[in-house]
């Protein structure tokens, strides 16, 4: 019997991507970096942009996530999401959120969609040692919460989500409702479905 729910944030419960990819090239642009398609970086945890681009300046963090908070604060839901949620929460589940961005700028981003108070528990990638693809995010929260495997669903738009959820055990969706990459179709799941399930 499924107890819990865990959401990626961006681009699965947020329509957060050109927020996060105009922040990215306005911060390359600032400090005069070259920079090719970046959307791929959408989906995986900034640490693997930083490497890629070999960026050093110590301020180039800490002034990305400035802008990006001040973006994401205005980043729209998608539709339907709120009244899912609160379906789900009038159903007593308890939801979660497994996210590869910071602590800070996954709640600014759900606190400014009034989801603030949503989610029993927030795990982000600065809340653990190896972050998604890894299980670490996923068995923090089953720790957490004394919570089985087969009892939790989890729904993200990447590959990452994916396999971090398979590391863990536990089961995986991605949601219909926003874009996909391919290799994520055979996983998509609408929201009617995701409610009929559980």
């Amino acid at each position: 019997m499924i107890k819990h729910i865990l959401f990626d944030v961006d681009g699965t419960l947020l329509n957060s991507s050109a927020a996060f990819c105009g922040s990215l090239e306005d911060a390359l642009a600032r400090n005069n970096i070259p920079h090719g398609d970046i959307s791929i970086y959408f989906t995986l945890p900034l640490k693997r942009f930083i490497s890629d681009y070999a960026i050093t300046d110590p301020n180039f963090l800490p002034d990305w996530n400035a802008d990006y908070v001040s973006r994401i604060a205005a980043a729209p839901l998608f539709d339907g999401v709120k009244e899912m949620l609160d379906r789900f929460v009038s159903r007593d589940l308890q939801m979660g959120v497994v996210t590869s961005r910071l602590h800070d700028i996954a709640l600014v981003g759900l606190a400014e969609n009034g989801l603030g108070d949503a989610f029993g528990d927030i795990i982000a990638a600065d809340d653990v040692t190896r972050p998604k693809p890894d299980a670490e995010p996923i068995n923090l929260y089953l720790s957490r919460h004394s919570a089985q495997p087969d009892e939790v669903i989890y729904l993200g738009d990447a590959l990452t989500d994916r396999q971090c959820a398979i590391a863990a055990g536990v089961r995986f969706f991605a949601p219909a409702w926003a874009p996909l990459p391919s290799e994520l179709a055979p996983d998509a799941i609408s929201q009617r479905a995701l409610e009929n399930l559980i």
